[in-house]
């Protein structure tokens, strides 16, 4: 399977962003656990065919999609797409 032009993401949670910069949040966040981790969004253009494949590495791999703490895959269908500088 080839995946190209795909696109990395790096962030940090929203919660963890809250309770460092708005100190009302700060009790509120650590009542209910702290935010952890980091978070990635991978955005690729996959032809619809190449899905079932996709899964299907990505449990290979121990990517466990059942589990929402661990992935999430969302498709969104596009009717046209160009890559960039054409």
């Amino acid at each position: 399977m080839e995946i190209t032009d795909a696109t990395v993401f790096e962030g940090t949670p929203m919660e963890r962003i809250l309770a460092d910069e708005v100190p009302i949040f700060a009790g509120l966040w650590q009542s209910h656990g702290e935010a952890e981790g980091q978070t990635r969004l991978v955005m690729a253009t996959v032809a619809e065919t190449a899905l079932e494949g996709l899964v299907s590495l990505l449990g290979d791999v121990g990517v466990d999609l059942g589990n929402s703490d661990i992935a999430r895959l969302l498709t969104i269908p596009i009717d046209c797409h160009r890559p960039a500088g054409n």
